[in-house]
C-alpha cells in the first residue's frame, strides 16, 4: 500500500509539473 501511495503521489506531482509547464508556456 505505501508503495503504491508514492506511486499516486509521483504521478501526481508529475501532472502537477506538467499543468503548470502547460500553463507557463501559453501564458507566453
Amino acid at each position: 500500500n505505501a508503495d503504491i501511495n508514492g506511486a499516486r503521489n509521483i504521478l501526481a506531482a508529475g501532472h502537477a509539473a506538467l499543468a503548470c509547464g502547460e500553463r507557463a508556456d501559453s501564458g507566453r
